[in-house]
């Protein structure tokens, strides 16, 4: 009994002292050529693995702009979007060329977008991805990534338009009624075309009445009666 704990405690010390041995530093050479073979293999997780130690141990190594920005990309394969973003940001800071600009450009306005919070929570990522797909087509307007960033602008505008009528509901649920009504004709402005116009031509109708403006509950009463004919708003008005 004794021989044989004696041989586990021996086998544990072994573990410990293996487990805090210090890690072996490789050469410049050999950890790109480590990225490299894993990277012609398809093995993005051990090639970025061996790139991020090259960068750690040789921050200043010939290979460094290359393999920053290869290390930026396999982040952002693995969706590991905030990381890839700041990697893509000191890339664009310190190594980027006039070749890559519009890129760069592309990738950090992707890096923003797919790592943006819900509408309904802090919304920095979200309008730093609208101004980064709006810088690019204003900067590359023959670029070829200008579907994909005019689409995703489609999808951002349709999120904030649909915090924009759910912070006017609240209102309007808490007959806040101007508050409300300001955050619907904002929409209104704005965010046309993403499908909340139905909603809030009803709720601008209703707190029109509610301020016993005629005029202005008619206008908004005329227009979801001409646009949406099958509302089921209608019949809560007739």
């Amino acid at each position: 009994m004794v021989k044989c704990f004696l041989s586990m405690m021996c086998a544990v010390s072994l573990l410990v002292l293996c487990s805090c041995a210090p890690e072996t530093i490789l050469g410049i050479d050999d950890y790109y050529s480590q990225g490299r073979a894993f990277e012609e293999k398809g093995d993005i997780k051990n090639a970025r693995k061996a790139y991020e130690n090259l960068l750690k141990y040789y921050p200043r190594s010939p290979y460094t702009k290359e393999v920053m920005l290869k290390t930026a990309q396999f982040k952002y394969q693995q969706e590991d979007y905030v990381e890839a973003l700041a990697d893509f940001l000191i890339y664009q800071k310190y190594y980027e060329s006039y070749d890559e600009s519009e890129y760069i450009q592309y990738m950090t306005a992707n890096c923003y977008f797919y790592a943006r919070l819900p509408h309904d929570r802090d919304q920095t990522f979200m309008n730093n991805a609208l101004s980064g797909f709006q810088a690019l087509i204003y900067n590359y307007p023959d670029s070829g990534y200008l579907p994909d960033a005019i689409e995703k602008i489609r999808i951002i505008n349709g999120e904030k338009a649909r915090a924009e009528m759910d912070v006017a509901v609240q209102y309007y649920k808490t007959r806040a009624y101007t508050a409300s009504r300001e955050r619907l004709l904002y929409l209104l402005e704005n965010y046309p075309g993403h499908g909340f116009e139905e909603e809030a031509y009803y709720r601008l109708a209703m707190i029109f009445q509610r301020f016993d403006k005629q005029e202005d509950y008619e206008k908004y009463y005329n227009l979801l009666k001409e646009s949406y004919p099958d509302s089921k708003y209608l019949g809560r008005m007739d």
